[in-house]
């Protein structure tokens, strides 16, 4: 299967690969399969015109940076079964 390239339409203060953005919420939102399938095709179609907000977290005692999706959890959770899916 051909990649595709996502067309993105906004800008953030910063980038962070999507493999180090982990869900605020962790699994308290449900996607369902239909509604991810949509939303891929929306994502493809259209692209991204919003950033994710992230929050950079660093009160781990092990010292290490982790970020956080405030919102854009169920692009995440799309885009990162797009990137599993090649």
């Amino acid at each position: 299967m051909a990649k595709k390239a996502i067309k993105i339409t906004c800008t953030g203060a910063a980038n962070v690969p999507i493999e180090l953005i982990e869900p605020l919420q962790g699994a308290l939102k449900e996607l369902s399969p239909a509604s991810a399938a949509k939303l891929k095709a929306t994502i493809l179609a259209d692209g991204f015109a919003f950033p994710f907000f992230v929050w950079r977290d660093m009160s781990d005692s092990d010292g290490k940076i982790r970020y956080k999706t405030i919102d854009g959890h169920q692009r995440g959770t799309v885009l990162k079964q797009m990137l599993d899916d090649g």
